[in-house]
């Protein structure tokens, strides 16, 4: 009866106003040759408003793109290929420029575009402002996801520091510098930089991303020039990206967190300045080192035959270099040494798997630990994950609780495998998962039914929309029938295109009193909105007391990032959730942290309603 009753109240009250001052634009607004709203790409970009998206339909642009203005938290900008359609922004008669410069601005997405030969106005290449993408200093709330790189003559992604919600993902980035391999600037695939005398980065995660055909610097690389006892980044992550053929695979002389990474050297480049060099190399000293609490785990290496698998070297005097974390790494087949380490601490080591096929390869200041397999074939497969036969399956060490697994044990290497795997609903959620229970009970419930088939998957890490939500707290109210509104098209951004199911979902939800849509002069819904942390926090309170509740003033709160400038409103909300042990929130460190305008995932939404509405037995 509780769970009905709370049901209930979260159906009356989840769309109640938030403030008033929020407005989430939707429209379209297109680029192509002939008959769209503007033929180039930068038109578009200047006349854009926030929670607009500029749709380019296929060609290819000869233009350097600079972004002049910001979308908002609750509205960003969206720059997109039409649908199935090929872009090309092409920077190979522009002189030394970028392909697209964000300068110092936030809140874009840029999706699906093709970019190539950035910055190739001078002979010797480009060394500072100009790439195929430039992040200036300060710039924030960026998402760069589905691109193809091509041929910069300088960084393919270069961020300047003081950057923060930054994610990079699932992009192709290939031949950095090929024009002027023999140039000592820059030329890296992706490069987070962090300057001296601008305020530290954070929150940047480098994730799903091909970056391969270095011709002279690293495919990934994290850089901090601050002084040594500065302000340094943090949060920074680097996962599941595949670095091939590259001079170095991941460089770096900053901290951050680089898992589930291969790094290949398939022997396509025998000499000159592409030649691979190292797979992963820390090489600091004294100027330029900041590496104090760099975790490594879960990559594979392999080959990398000039110099090291892994090499944590520093040059200089105290204080020498640490590393929190070194564990569950594959090194594979180096030309002679799997590890280098000179002055360089590693608080966490083991559980590594080192191994050369043919001849021997030894170590540099390092020596592997009792919980290290040495001299035993890891057996890959083709793509370097492993086969069932592998001795690295469930032979690792759990270093992140949050993170799942498969088996018993973490594997070691960059993949972990489909074996010893205990049976769940979603293909995508296993047992080891941090929310496994309460996304099972939200399944058992009939709140959700996955979000995709073949296998059935549940995708976790997805952001909840307004289109979702309606679903969720309509069938958590009706069962699963879908409703059937007795008056329709009400608002004209519903249905979005291939996605005709929302419809009498938010139609109802609409006619329900659950919420008067995000707009009006037109009626608009905003299906494809993401609902925030903050807004969250609202609607579970309300359901859980009533519909007149408001929670408790407080003078302050227990979250470092909370309130936000101007939207003081959150913060009793947030503390109180926060007190009726609904969130433990989103960051122990540096500081308590929630995260208010970041987006609820899928799994966040299972675990906050069952929290409130104990959904779990």
């Amino acid at each position: 009866m509780r769970k009905l009753l709370a049901s209930c109240l979260l159906l009356m009250l989840l769309a109640a106003a938030l403030p008033a001052n929020i407005v989430h634009a939707t429209s379209l607004v297109t680029v192509c040759n002939t008959g769209c709203d503007y033929s180039t790409i930068q038109s578009a970009i200047n006349a854009v408003t926030p929670g607009q998206t500029i749709e380019v339909a296929a060609g290819t642009y000869p233009e350097a793109l600079t972004i002049p203005v910001n979308g908002t938290a609750a509205a960003w900008i969206l720059l997109r290929a039409k649908s199935g359609d090929e872009v090309w922004i092409d920077g190979s008669s522009l002189g030394n420029v970028s392909n697209i410069n964000f300068k110092n601005h936030a809140y874009w997405k840029v999706s699906g575009l093709k970019l190539r030969y950035a910055a190739q106005g001078s002979p010797s290449g480009a060394d500072g402002p100009a790439d195929a993408i430039t992040i200036g200093a300060g710039a924030n709330n960026i998402i760069l996801e589905n691109l193809t790189i091509q041929a910069p003559n300088s960084d393919g992604i270069d961020l300047r520091g003081a950057n923060s919600s930054i994610q990079i993902l699932d992009n192709e980035i290939f031949d950095m510098r090929k024009a002027n391999p023999n140039y000592a600037g820059d030329g890296h695939g992706i490069h987070v930089l962090q300057q001296a005398n601008v305020a530290p980065s954070h929150d940047i995660l480098v994730k799903g991303n091909f970056v391969h055909d270095s011709h002279g610097k690293a495919c990934l690389a994290l850089s901090d020039f601050t002084a040594l006892d500065a302000a340094h980044p943090y949060n920074i992550v680097f996962e599941n990206n595949r670095a091939q053929d590259c001079t170095n695979g991941i460089k770096i002389n900053a901290d951050g967190i680089f898992r589930y990474n291969l790094i290949v050297d398939t022997g396509k480049y025998t000499s000159g300045v592409e030649k691979p060099d190292n797979c992963f190399q820390a090489f600091t000293h004294d100027a330029e080192n900041n590496v104090r609490k760099a975790q490594v785990y879960n990559n594979t290496t392999v080959g990398c035959n000039t110099a090291y698998n892994f090499d944590m070297s520093y040059n200089g005097s105290t204080p020498t270099q640490t590393f929190t974390v070194f564990r569950n790494n594959i090194a594979y087949n180096p030309r002679s040494y799997f590890v280098r380490r000179s002055d360089t601490n590693l608080v966490s080591d083991g559980n590594n798997l080192f191994y050369k096929s043919v001849g021997s390869a030894s170590y540099i200041g390092y020596q592997p630990g009792s919980t290290s397999i040495v001299n035993q074939d890891p057996q890959f497969n083709a793509d370097f994950t492993l086969n069932e036969s592998s001795p690295a399956i469930d032979k690792g060490s759990v270093v992140d609780a949050s993170l799942s697994y498969s088996g018993q044990a973490p594997d070691i290497g960059a993949f972990e495998s489909s074996f010893n795997v205990v049976p769940t609903t979603f293909a995508d959620v296993p047992a080891s998962f941090w929310a496994y229970q309460y996304i099972e009970a939200f399944y058992a419930t009939g709140i959700t039914n996955g979000c995709g088939t073949n296998p059935l998957i549940y995708c976790p890490d997805r952001p909840v929309t307004r289109a979702e939500m309606a679903v969720f707290v309509l069938r958590s109210m009706y069962g699963t029938g879908t409703p059937v509104p007795v008056q329709t098209g009400m608002f004209t951004d519903v249905p979005v295109s291939g996605k005709e199911w929302m419809e009498p979902w938010i139609e109802e939800f609409y006619l329900e009193g659950l919420s008067n849509g995000c707009a009006t002069n037109p009626m608009q819904y905003c299906p494809e909105r993401h609902i925030t942390r903050a807004e969250m926090a609202v609607f579970v309170l309300r359901a859980i007391h009533n519909s007149s509740y408001q929670p408790p003033a407080v003078a302050a709160s227990s979250f470092s990032d909370v309130p936000v400038a101007g939207k003081e409103w959150m913060m009793p909300w947030i503390e109180e959730f926060y007190k009726e042990g609904l969130t433990t929130g989103c960051k122990q460190s540096p500081t308590f942290q929630y995260c208010p305008e970041q987006s609820v995932t899928r799994a966040e939404m299972a675990t906050f309603l069952d929290r409130a509405f104990q959904f779990t037995p």
